[in-house]
Parts: C-alpha cells; structure tokens; sequence
C-alpha cells in the first residue's frame, strides 16, 4: 500500500472528506426536517437568491438536470417552493421559497448548520477560521478562472533550489 507524505496528500481529498464529514452529521437534520440534501442546496440558493431559472437554481445548488427536475418536484408537492411563469419570457419558469420553506429554512436549517460548524470549529481561532474562509475562497477563484499559467511543479522547483546552493 502505498502512504502520501503530509505535504503531498491530495486537498481535494482531504476537503471531500470533510465535506463527507459534514453531509453525514448534516443529513440528520435534513432527514428529520423531511427534505434531501439536494433539497437544501436548492432552498439555499432560492434563500440567497428568491426568482431563480431552472438553470440558474441548477448553477446556484452545483447539480445537475435529473437530480434537480425531481428534486423541485417534489419541493413543489411539499409546498416548499411554488413556480411562476417569467414575466418576460413566459416560456420559462421562475422559483420562489414558500414562508413555509422560510419558516423550516430559519427555525431548523440555520441552528443545524450553525452547530455543525461550531462542532467543525471548536478549537479553531477566530483568526484561523478567517484565515480558512480566505484560503478557501482563493482556491475557488483560483478554479474558476482559465488558467493562464502552467502549476509550479513544487519537486522540480525544490530540487533545482538544493542544485543552486
């Protein structure tokens, strides 16, 4: 079997497992609120962003079509979210939280994700918790953007550095 040093184990694993983490510990909440996981991203985005296209509630949650046409189905049929027809183009559907979908965003969602992540961070800093958001949002910028220039192949970087000493 082969073990990864420290400095080389893969970030993205690490943040899948947390992630993972999160989710696991979170699902129970969501279970016990009677909505899915994607669910939740989709009522998110809609908290932060009320009128949202298909597309962009699909852009906005990071699904994809068939698990986000099921998923508003089913919110609708819960009464969580109700769908109008865009006033200027009414070919396409607009999104909106229901106050019921409010009421269960506030008084469930909110303390849930806010003990989960006092639990995440308990012996976190104020600072070190700054210091994470900002590293994190970096990286995402980071991905976002077209890369303009090749990584730094960190171990042919090292080893030229001990060649010039």
């Amino acid at each position: 079997m082969m073990r990864q040093n420290l400095e080389t184990e893969g970030i993205a694993f690490l943040m899948r497992d947390t992630y993972n983490a999160f989710a696991r510990d979170f699902q129970k909440d969501l279970a016990d609120a009677g909505i899915t996981m994607s669910m939740f991203f989709f009522l998110h985005a809609l908290a932060r962003s009320d009128g949202l296209s298909q597309r962009e509630l699909m852009d906005a949650a990071g699904l994809l079509q068939p698990a986000t046409s099921s998923a508003l189905k089913e919110m609708e049929r819960m009464r969580l979210i109700s769908r109008h027809a865009d006033p200027e183009d009414g070919r396409m559907a607009r999104f909106y939280l229901t106050a019921k979908a409010r009421a269960l965003f506030e008084k469930k969602m909110l303390p849930a994700g806010a003990r989960l992540r006092e639990r995440a961070l308990v012996d976190f800093s104020a600072a070190e918790v700054q210091v994470l958001r900002t590293m994190l949002r970096r990286m995402k910028a980071n991905l976002e953007k077209e890369p303009t220039v090749r990584p730094v192949d960190r171990k042919n970087q090292a080893s030229a550095a001990v060649a010039r000493r």
